[in-house]
């Protein structure tokens, strides 16, 4: 944290010296126990217990790095992180507590509940989210309830997280609200990691949560917690198979069937073992240009985004609205799955998520934001950014961006402001929001990488279907014989049921043990897949090593070995 201290106190050294007799800087070093610690405490300024090592060995320190910024209003920044950029902070503080009215933003109340609140059905309080306390640094933020009608007057803009949680009544407002023009960013997706007993495709969750003898009724979620009269109103849909799509082998894909996003596209090799395709990485990297929309100032200088079991959204046909994707899936290790295929209830446990889940991989690149809006000039005014993920503006993605954790340098945040700048139609802050240094990458090692994973999914996919058609043999041969028994004309009704129960019992038997055999036969080859695949990536990750060791080192070597000649025949 020296680094982003000596930033912070030169930017206000430069910031004294440039406002003259309209800034005036205090700077305060704080002991932990003296009586300023009292005084940052009041402001909001906590210390922050930080871990460093040093010679093999580990201490802890509470340190302070925040600060007050007054003026008209006031803005309190309890902590510069190593993700913060300290420059942005600053002006935008200044520049907030110099307006003498800050613009609005309504957080609507759904069951993510993100301005926090009483939590009935666990009876515990529930804080709000850091991304309210964001947003607080420029707006005025505002909950707004869906119990009445909302009036676009009132905000310049209106979040709403999880609104296929909604009731019909509720959803009724919000729609209303979005026919209006209102400018709406939405968040909602299929399954929220964060929060999966909120799932759409799930119940609305009980008063009181059954406890102490105390159970409420649920309320029905408007449209079942799919969201169509929603979508209806700027004319999109939740990507799905439609009627007449097939697999690649052949087999009907389910029509009306709501999906999950997932995505084998990692850019962080290191964490390939243990991140799966259900955290889908948004970055140019993944092959698709225009993964993080070039076109948009909302996206055009973000590097990566991170979101979790996300979903997809498309335009419907003929639609009149303007349909601007923003973020993107990468287009050949991505695809969808059923959403039973990933979540299962377990008695007295609750939904759980199912590990390593199977998709299809297809040739699209899946849409995971939009922008959607109307002709200035058009009567059906709309102005919404829809996202298909929730998980993304959770804590613990604002936790991975602030602190950088695991090395991980992600836009969530960055990508969440810009959004609500460009509704608002504020965008003083955005090129200095944007601005941090470009992550380069090695992309023609990259490029083999994702050559040996696309490779590796196809042997997969041959695997699997294999054993599929030996499991179909295995209960074509059941079905045949218990056909027999059945158009037997030698025996009775009573004869036939007791061969068709033994006939069963053994093709049953013998089914299990084909199953079993195939699922070994199909894991060993999987296993074998992955190790041959990972031999692969490393020995180019062991050839790059090799050549950044030694190759910098050539030109001095040959200089000091032609020094060296010249020298001995000079002698």
């Amino acid at each position: 944290y020296q680094e982003v201290r000596s930033r912070l106190l030169g930017l206000l050294r430069q910031i004294d010296r440039r406002g003259g007799s309209q800034v005036q800087v205090r700077v305060v070093d704080v002991d932990p126990y003296s009586e300023v610690a009292d005084e940052a405490s009041n402001w909001g300024i906590a210390a922050r217990p930080v871990q460093w090592e040093r010679d093999g060995r580990f201490y802890m320190a509470d340190i302070y790095m925040g600060a007050v910024v007054r003026g008209t209003n006031e803005v309190v920044i309890p902590f510069f992180d190593l993700g913060n950029s300290v420059e942005y902070e600053l002006t935008r503080s200044i520049g907030t507590v110099s307006q003498e009215e800050r613009m609005k933003v309504g957080i609507l109340t759904t069951d993510a509940k993100v301005m926090g609140g009483f939590d009935m059905q666990t009876f515990q309080s529930q804080p709000e989210w850091q991304i309210a306390r964001e947003l607080k640094k420029q707006y005025t933020v505002e909950e707004v309830s869906p119990d009445s009608p909302i009036s676009r007057d009132d905000f310049d803009v209106l979040i709403a997280v999880l609104p296929s949680s909604l009731t019909e009544p509720q959803m009724a407002n919000l729609v209303d609200y979005v026919k209006g023009g209102g400018a709406t960013l939405i968040f909602d997706d299929p399954l929220p990691r964060v929060m999966v007993q909120n799932a759409p495709l799930r119940e609305k969750p009980r008063q009181g949560g059954g406890q102490m003898g105390f159970q409420g009724m649920s309320e029905p979620k408007a449209d079942g917690g799919r969201l169509t009269s929603l979508l209806d109103t700027f004319e999109c849909a939740w990507e799905r198979y439609r009627p007449g799509d097939v697999d690649a082998d052949g087999t009907p894909r389910p029509a009306g069937v709501d999906f999950i996003l997932l995505d084998a596209f990692n850019p962080h090799p290191e964490f390939s073992d243990v991140l799966g395709a259900e955290w889908v990485f948004v970055t140019d990297e993944s092959g698709v240009q225009t993964a993080l929309n070039p076109n948009s100032p909302i996206t055009s200088e973000l590097q990566e985004v991170m979101t979790m079991f996300p979903g997809s959204i498309r335009p419907r046909r003929n639609s009149d609205l303007e349909f601007t994707p923003l973020l993107r899936s990468s287009k050949k290790t991505s695809g969808l799955t059923d959403w039973d295929k990933v979540i299962s209830d377990m008695p007295f446990f609750g939904p759980q998520i199912v590990p390593n889940p199977r998709y299809r991989v297809d040739d699209d690149s899946h849409v995971i934001a939009a922008r959607i809006q109307s002709d200035k000039e058009s009567d059906n005014k709309r102005n919404v950014i829809f996202v298909c993920d929730t998980d993304m503006i959770s804590d613990f993605m604002f936790r991975i961006q602030e602190q950088q954790l695991y090395d991980l340098r992600i836009d969530n945040t960055t990508f969440v402001l810009n959004a609500v700048d460009v509704l608002a139609g504020n965008t003083d802050y955005l090129d200095l929001r944007n601005r941090r240094p470009v992550q380069h990458r090695l992309k023609r090692v990259e490029a083999r990488k994702q050559s040996f994973q696309e490779n590796l999914n196809r042997e997969i996919d041959d695997a699997e279907t294999q054993a599929k058609e030996r499991l179909d043999a295995a209960q074509a041969e059941l079905d045949q014989k218990v056909d027999a028994i059945r158009n037997d004309p030698s025996l009775d009704d009573a004869q036939k049921a007791i061969l068709l129960q033994i006939a069963k019992d053994d093709q049953q038997k013998k089914f299990d043990l084909e199953k079993e055999e195939v699922d070994r036969q199909k894991e060993q080859e999987i296993r074998t897949l992955r190790a041959q695949t990972e031999r692969e990536v490393r020995d180019i990750e062991n050839g790059v090593w090799a050549w950044a060791v030694f190759l910098p080192a050539l030109p001095a070597i040959i200089l000091g070995t032609v020094i060296l000649l010249i020298r001995l025949m000079n002698e």
